[in-house]
């Protein structure tokens, strides 16, 4: 019987993380947890599950999920908070055991679980999604996110195909007929998409970003421009180098994957995860290894960093934000970015953050969970989020 219970409880908890919890099941949740007697074992197995769901790191002992579920049930909600959906987060006592793997919280404990639910939520902030404009090269804008899966349009013999809600690629019919044409697609501030390269090359593209390339690659190289933060897996051909321009950076490539984050604030990285890429800039050129990132300096310098966090470069598009020691203007740079959403700082919050936020959560979720380190408060207030200590 006792398997039975456990198993059930794995399946809610699993039905909890992905946000498909129905109001019903939450109940049932609850009321498993309640009735479990052996809390190191529980809180163990939260954890694991926890972990596997977000693929995220440890980020708290044993002992310390073991406190904080000792801290949620002694904070039962009353009947009329089990009434809310699950979005009301750390009111329960399922995010209250879960924000433990958001962060290894610093500097100051962890206040009460039912303080995030004094937070209203009614003018909540969704996350971002795959949303992207296609510009043709006649200026015809296609916007991918409202339109139907299939084919979107056609340049010569090269058709433009949706693949699904995120994902366009080009597909080229014989050999090619007509003028090179060059394309843009640019994802906006709260969106993300997929593109497959007429070369077979993909590329990611993150929150704000913009990739301007051919509708065929003629000539002895292929060629794209970036703007914003872009991960590739470049398709090999040794007789045609790959080349991404980015903020007056030139990246050449054969056949690899690595990542390039190029905003308009005129900084730059270049980051290698497989295979080999040269990084030149202003004259000065940077031969890349898997693991190692070029950075361009203030004054236009390349600056080799030879052990790069690739978790935390790849976060974006594996689904997370990946803190490390993170400080709270440079979060919420990622946050405004990934939200659509001004974040206003009053006041000085000194704590950093290490943990992963997972993408997919509403903003309240997020700051509920900054919250209850207890270094900062927040509201949202007419579509901006204020954050002060």
């Amino acid at each position: 019987m006792e398997q039975n219970a456990s198993q059930r409880q794995d399946y809610l908890f699993q039905r909890y993380l992905q946000d498909t919890i129905t109001e019903e099941e939450y109940a049932e949740l609850w009321e498993l947890l309640q009735h479990r007697e052996q809390e190191d074992v529980l809180t163990g197995r939260l954890q694991e599950l926890w972990e596997a769901a977000r693929h995220a790191p440890p980020l708290l002992s044993h002992g310390q999920w073991a406190e904080k579920f000792r801290k949620a049930k002694a904070a039962r909600p009353a009947a009329a908070w089990r009434r809310l959906l699950p979005r009301v987060a750390a009111a329960v006592l399922v995010l209250c055991v879960a924000t433990g793997a958001y962060f290894a919280l610093r500097q100051k404990p962890a206040q009460a679980p039912a303080l995030a639910a004094q937070q209203p939520h009614k003018k909540d902030l969704p996350p971002g999604g795959n949303k992207a404009i296609l510009t043709l090269g006649d200026g015809t804008e296609l916007v991918l996110d409202s339109a139907a899966n299939g084919q979107v349009g056609t340049q010569g013999n090269i058709s433009i195909v949706k693949l699904d809600s995120g994902r366009l690629a080009y597909r080229a019919s014989g050999g090619h007929t007509g003028e090179v044409v060059y394309n843009t697609l640019t994802t906006p501030r709260g969106g993300q998409f997929q593109l497959l390269l007429p070369d077979g090359s993909r590329a990611w593209l993150n929150a704000g970003s913009s990739i301007r390339f051919p509708n065929v690659f003629t000539g002895r190289e292929r060629k794209v421009d970036v703007v914003g933060e872009v991960y590739f897996e470049v398709a090999a051909d040794a007789q045609k180098p790959f080349i991404v321009q980015a903020a007056g950076t030139r990246i050449d490539v054969l056949g690899t994957s690595f990542n390039v984050q190029a905003y308009e604030n005129g900084s730059m990285a270049t980051t290698l995860l497989t295979g080999s890429v040269r990084v030149t800039r202003n004259g000065a050129s940077l031969t890349l290894k898997p693991s190692q990132q070029a950075l361009a300096t203030g004054s236009g310098e390349l600056q080799l960093v030879r052990n790069a966090d690739l978790d935390q470069v790849m976060a974006w598009k594996n689904g997370v934000f990946w803190l490390n020691g993170t400080d709270m203007a440079s979060l919420a740079r990622q946050l405004s970015l990934w939200y659509d959403v001004e974040i206003v700082i009053r006041g000085n919050i000194s704590q950093r953050f290490t943990g992963t936020i997972p993408r997919n959560v509403k903003a309240s979720r997020v700051f509920d969970v900054l919250q209850e380190t207890g270094s900062l408060h927040y509201t949202i207030e007419d579509g901006r989020i204020i954050v002060s200590p």
